[in-house]
């Protein structure tokens, strides 16, 4: 049985479609201490296989120690059916952490329609002047076609001990696989 499954989930990797040559991304609103429509740009990019947040004001200090941004949105392929999962997921900011200092950075995305919730979590302790990088892939999870796709990004960062400290999440980009509706 266990075979059979990895089968199942091996062929949903292979059979993934080039992009629609047309999409739209929808922000349907944002708000937190970190970003809210303003301060948070999202672009879709121009071969619609990823979409990037960019933050203005996600910067945790150790005077305001926790900043979150929760947005939602919807992307749809504009030139023919398909739907979409997120692939892979990438971090990109910087920590300022003295020593006896930590920071944690937490991405979550939630599916609207399916209830599912993915967590990435990321630790890093002091001392450390570094930009941050991170890369999480993910086995793409395909709403049914038809569907409207909708999903929230919540992202969070969070320090701790000695000051001073920073911990800022500059951007954070979604790639994105794409089948067609049959």
């Amino acid at each position: 049985m266990m075979w059979l499954v990895a089968g199942l989930l091996l062929s949903t990797l292979t059979s993934v479609d080039e992009p629609p040559v047309k999409a739209e991304l929808v922000l349907r609103n944002g708000d937190g201490t970190g970003c809210d429509r303003t301060a948070t740009r999202v672009e879709l990019s121009p071969a619609n296989d990823s979409f990037t947040v960019y933050y203005e004001r996600h910067v945790s200090t150790s005077a305001e120690p926790r900043k979150n941004c929760q947005l939602g949105l919807r992307i749809t392929s504009v030139s023919d059916a398909r739907t979409w999962a997120i692939s892979a997921v990438r971090h990109s900011g910087r920590a300022e952490l003295p020593e006896q200092a930590t920071g944690r950075l937490r991405s979550t995305f939630i599916w609207d329609n399916m209830g599912g919730t993915d967590i990435l979590d990321y630790r890093f302790t002091g001392p450390s002047r570094e930009p941050i990088r991170t890369r999480h892939e993910e086995v793409p999870f395909y709403e049914p076609c038809g569907d409207v796709h909708h999903v929230t990004l919540v992202t969070d960062t969070l320090l701790a001990g000695a000051a001073p400290a920073t911990l800022a999440l500059d951007s954070t980009t979604y790639e994105l696989s794409w089948k067609k509706c049959r």
